[in-house]
């Protein structure tokens, strides 16, 4: 049945459907040599097809041949290739794929019964495919061909170890074949197996001693730290032989191999050398990117510490480009080692070299010391003539720009403020900066500039109610003001009140609708005021009408789907707002997988310093901020959908979510399962868990020494709670004793380690249990309580228990409302504030009472907070 799958033509009637009976009575072993005809059909149609991805037609050719040779284990191997690919496709078809939306619902009944037809149809051509490959490689275990498809089925499964056992196994029958040697090479390279690539690598160069080759084996010693080789190879291959691989004929290429030259250096620390080098090639002018060049040349001689000479480079690197802000400080650093104190006269010599430079200007401010007279009334000059400059040019950044004044003293900040006040003053009546200027000397519009610039400062130092007042001011004189709306809708944000700020976002954004940016940024904060239907139909008025958001996903728009999926989050929707997880999971999976494309490019091209770079920023890229902020999110979702599958919550944990696609519109595209209902319905939620933590769980054990780094600890604190979901108590109280005292205290451990230990059903004779029981006992909270009531965090992370936990309540001994009392009377932010009632309203019980309390105290530190409007779409 096997050899009829997928068969594209039923036997002809006039012909004999049946083997021959010569070859059919032929052993197995015979017929693993087809005759010169069926060797040519091989070769040339089965392998031609496969290649130009014709599976049906190769699955044609295959058949042919298996009419006459039943048990050719090379072409039974080749016919499951074909089914598991097409297999393959199928499946992700189907889970990356659309569906046009409908409001019929028998027709989405319809749609959902093909789409589970066509993932079991998939599944099982994939099946079916591995059977083929295992008895075409059981007949011919000695073929190169059975190995190699059947490392190929494993690669497409992304079973990459595999795959690799598979190639080695192929290339005892056949050691020169270059096409499995690169196949495993690039596997290698992509699990991170340097020393195995070397080899892999070295057999290549061997085979073909061309310069792609040479590259690419070259690249394989540095990255497994031979570099002593690598330099070897380099010279004998590279240096010598110039002319053998004409690297002398593109100068970029011969760049390319002199900065790896270079890295080689700095990796043995052979400084002297590398100045040398260095030296020598920007002489002999055979290095293209003098910029990088120099920036190595200032990282070597401060090694050497020759600081005359660093200093020399560093103003050389200024002449080059005197707005890089990173070239400045590398100079400031060195006239600090030098023990320069004349910084100021030196810099106001460059001011006067680059007159148009607006980082030396700034640089200049930071310079003078104002505790001294003579040098205060140097810099309010400076301060006066850089402020009034950027005011008449109407710059929008200025606040941003100066604002590390104000940190970096507090007199200089004094000056600021004063003569921000002295232009308010001055622009308000008589339309110029100072009394010395002539009257309607500056424009009217450099007071609206200046009263952004006030109000954001009154923004920063939280003086909400009078910045509001200018703004409100501001605004009757210039109702188009956009910056003005984008600042009051900010103003909103830092006040707490999130449904104000969206509100005025919107109203910024409507005033130009063709703005990218005021799109951008008022679909994030509409998902922070928790509008989301409003956020996909504002983010939808820059895509196209007929696919939607799924354009977004299409494009990796990796923001919006965690943006999304947060604000999901915050009102219960577990499914929906798991869908956008799992997106982030699969661009993340995408990204990993998709770098092998890129290998035989960067060795044809020579782009060894790109590619290094490539390889750095893919071994890192779980590390990404936005990975790590997912995977806490998405594995405590996980968590939660356990905890209410245990539970048997049905209506909790389905709130939000559909089988069905819901929408008004029948035209637009949107993905599978958007509503995430086969997600939440997942059979095992702990294990979906782990895929988000494992990857993270390898960066922080290969750590010799724990960090205080916050995002370190809290993927201990999450691997700790996925061991105690899945009982294995022993491993998590090995984890909890290896947190430092201060990690184990920290509130996002407590509230997490508690969380589980107070709501999950344990074994309660288990020891291990016993033990964690009486560290985080109630008892412990109450202490914890008490000597951490002036920490925010601690005291929330109490509250948080209480709400959720009614055992901790009732025996902690301390109400939930002096609780909440208790944390209002602190010296708490307005979004902390904001954050408290969050926590509150998530809980129906007592909601009312505590929300009233809440507000009482913040009616009267942030009034603004509280305030409603109406129109707010």
């Amino acid at each position: 049945q096997l050899f009829t799958i997928m068969s594209s033509k039923k036997p002809r009637k006039s012909g004999n459907p049946h083997p021959h009976p010569k070859q059919a009575e032929l052993s197995v072993s015979d017929q693993q040599k087809l005759s010169v005809k069926y060797q040519n059909i091989f070769d040339k149609q089965v392998l031609a097809d496969y290649e130009n991805e014709n599976y049906r037609d190769c699955i044609k050719q295959c058949d042919r041949i298996l009419q006459q040779y039943p048990k050719n284990g090379e072409t039974l191997a080749m016919k499951g290739l074909c089914l598991h690919c097409e297999g393959h496709s199928k499946l992700n078809r189907y889970s990356g794929g659309d569906d046009e939306e409908q409001d019929d619902v028998a027709a989405h009944q319809h749609h959902d019964a093909k789409d589970e037809e066509e993932e079991s149809e998939g599944l099982q051509l994939k099946e079916d495919g591995l059977q083929l490959i295992s008895l075409g490689l059981s007949h011919n275990l000695k073929s190169s061909i059975c190995w190699r498809v059947k490392g190929l089925a494993h690669k497409n499964d992304h079973d990459f170890e595999a795959a690799m056992t598979c190639y080695k196994q192929a290339l005892k029958y056949d050691k020169q074949n270059q096409r499995i040697l690169t196949d495993l090479a690039n596997l290698q390279i992509q699990c991170q197996k340097f020393s195995e690539f070397v080899v892999s690598r070295r057999d290549l160069w061997l085979l073909n001693q061309d310069k792609l080759h040479c590259v690419a084996y070259i690249v394989a010693l540095y990255l497994n730290q031979q570099y002593q080789e690598c330099q070897q190879t380099m010279q004998e291959n590279m240096e010598n032989a110039a002319n053998k691989f004409k690297l002398n004929a593109d100068p970029v290429e011969l760049n390319e191999m002199h900065f790896l030259q270079i890295r080689i250096y700095l990796k043995l620390k052979q400084y002297d050398q590398c100045l040398a080098f260095l030296v020598d090639k920007l002489e002999k002018k055979e290095i293209v990117d003098v910029l990088n060049a120099l920036q190595m040349k200032l990282k070597v001689e401060m090694h050497l510490d020759r600081l005359e000479d660093a200093k020399q480079t560093a103003l050389l690197l200024i002449e080059k480009n005197p707005e890089n802000l990173h070239f400045h400080q590398r100079y400031q650093k060195l006239l600090e080692m030098t023990k320069c104190d004349t910084l100021n006269q030196i810099y106001a010599e460059l001011a006067q070299k680059y007159p148009r430079c607006n980082t030396i200007q700034r640089i200049l401010l930071e310079c003078y010391d104002v505790s001294k007279d003579s040098e205060r009334q140097q810099f309010e000059q400076l301060l006066h003539t850089y402020l009034q400059k950027k005011f008449k040019k109407s710059v929008v950044s200025l606040y941003n720009d100066v604002k590390n004044l104000y940190a970096v003293s507090a007199q200089k900040g004094a000056i600021m403020d004063a003569l921000i006040t002295k232009y308010r003053n001055e622009l308000a009546t008589n339309y110029r900066f100072c009394a010395e200027q002539e009257k309607y000397s500056a424009s009217p519009m450099c007071l609206l500039w200046v009263n952004y610039f006030y109000c954001s400062r009154l923004i920063d130092v939280g003086r909400f109610e009078q910045a509001l007042q200018i703004i409100d001011e501001t605004l009757s004189k210039v109702p188009t003001g956009i910056d003005l709306y984008l600042l009051k809708g900010k103003l909103f944000k830092y006040a707490g009140n999130k449904v104000l700020a969206f509100k005025y976002l919107n109203m910024a954004r409507k005033l130009d609708q063709a703005d990218r940016y005021l799109n951008t940024k008022c679909v994030r904060y509409a998902f922070n005021a928790l509008y989301v239907d409003e956020a996909d139909r504002i983010i939808q008025l820059f895509l196209k009408k007929t696919e939607g958001t799924l354009a977004l996903h299409n494009l990796q728009v990796i923001w919006y789907e965690l943006h999304k999926a947060m604000a999901l989050l915050k009102l219960n929707k577990i499914g929906p707002a798991l869908k956008q997880f799992e997106n982030i999971y699969h661009h993340f999976e995408e990204f990993w997988k998709n770098q092998t494309d890129f290998h035989r490019y960067a060795y044809r091209k020579c782009a060894i310093y790109s590619y290094l770079q490539l390889l750095d920023w893919e071994y890192k890229l779980r590390d990404h901020a936005v990975y790590i902020e997912a995977a806490k999110y998405a594995s405590n979702l996980w968590f939660r959908v356990h905890r209410l599958q245990q539970s048997k919550q049905r209506e909790a944990l389905e709130y939000g979510s559909s089988p069905l696609i819901i929408t008004k519109s029948n035209k637009k595209k949107v993905q599978r399962d958007e509503y995430g209902w086969k997600l939440i319905h997942s059979k095992q939620p702990l294990n979906e868990a782990y895929k988000w933590l494992k990857f993270l769980i390898a960066t922080t054990d290969a750590e010799q020494e724990h960090t205080d780094n916050e995002q370190d600890v809290q993927v201990r604190v999450l691997y700790i709670k996925y061991l105690l979901y899945t009982k294995s108590y022993s491993a998590a109280t090995q984890k909890i004793s290896a947190l430092s005292k201060e990690d184990a205290s920290d509130a996002y451990a407590v509230y997490n380690i508690c969380s589980v230990l107070y709501e999950e059903e344990h074994d309660k004779d288990e020891q291990h249990v016993m033990q964690l029981k009486q560290k985080y006992s109630v008892e412990f909270l109450k202490q914890y309580y008490q000597e951490n009531t002036h920490d925010f965090d601690k005291i929330t992370c109490i509250l948080r228990l209480c709400l959720n936990i009614a055992e901790i309540a009732d025996n902690i001994g301390v109400s939930i409302e002096d609780m909440v009392e208790s944390i209002m009377k602190t010296q708490c932010s307005p979004l902390q504030c904001a954050q408290i009632r969050e926590i509150i309203a998530e809980h129906a019980d007592g909601k009312q009472t505590l929300l009233a309390l809440c507000d009482k105290h913040v009616a009267n530190k942030y009034p603004l907070q509280l305030k409603v409007e109406d129109d707010i779409l």
